[in-house]
């Protein structure tokens, strides 16, 4: 049986609020649950090598081996190689959830704020600069958001590392986890995925809030506002006419 039901525009704001209110609700780094088994699995394995060198370093020097002959016999027994490579293999996959945890962030502000403000394209939004003074332009400033920092911190390294194994000196000083460190290892990057990974869905989280205030809240202020701008621009006969129509849109007498 059809339905004649026809959406009303008070459907489509009822639509759109919850929308922004529930945005953050299905949001889930998959990649993270993919990829943190074996990150933990690769720990263990290093764990166990590093734990055997030891073993043999102490056997070595029980040996009354001269220190030149343990260094020889250390660097060629494998486990230090074995050691490095996982050292390697953990490095790349931490870069690769850092580069991952941005563009999953990217992917969705970028979501929330075409459906939102109705943008019809998504190229206007092509860098995070250009995000952030378009949300300005709505009266939204992002440096006031909770995690703002720590976006900026996230994609500064991300793009460091999708041109570079290397962190320049100037962002390596503003990253607490590198700023006194020569040569950053697996170690560094999961400490500072670590602090900044729930940041991504608590900045959306609170860009929705505000949005939503933005968009569906209307104080006094905010009114008297309206009705200002309407006054410099409309005559007095079409000011009754939107009035009529704003009565017949809620059913007001």
């Amino acid at each position: 049986m059809e339905s004649n039901y026809e959406i009303t525009n008070h459907d489509i704001r009822d639509f759109n609020q919850m929308n922004l209110d529930t945005f953050v609700l299905g949001l889930e780094n998959s990649f993270e649950s993919v990829v943190h088994p074996l990150i933990e699995k690769l720990k263990q394995d290093r764990e166990e090598l590093q734990s055997k060198d030891k073993d043999y370093e102490k056997q070595l020097k029980d040996s009354k081996l001269d220190e030149i002959e343990i260094e020889r016999k250390l660097l060629t027994n494998g486990n230090q190689v074995g050691i490095y490579y996982l050292d390697q293999e953990l490095k790349a996959l931490l870069e690769m959830k850092i580069v991952y945890l941005y563009k999953f962030f990217e992917i969705n502000i970028k979501r929330l704020i075409q459906d939102a403000f109705s943008i019809k394209s998504l190229k206007t939004l092509y860098r995070w600069e250009v995000i952030v003074s378009y949300l300005l332009g709505e009266g939204i400033e992002t440096n006031q958001i909770i995690g703002y920092d720590e976006i900026v911190q996230l994609k500064d390294v991300n793009n460091s590392l999708k041109h570079s194994s290397y962190l320049d000196d100037n962002l390596k000083k503003r990253i607490p986890e590198f700023s006194n460190v020569q040569f950053i290892k697996y170690v560094e990057l999961e400490s500072f995925y670590n602090r900044i990974q729930e940041l991504p869905i608590q900045f959306l989280n609170s860009l929705s809030s505000k949005i939503y205030a933005l968009k569906y809240k209307f104080s006094d202020d905010k009114l008297n506002s309206i009705v200002s701008d309407l006054a410099i621009r409309m005559e007095k006969d079409d000011a009754e006419k939107l009035i009529q129509k704003l009565k017949k849109e809620y059913s007001l007498k």
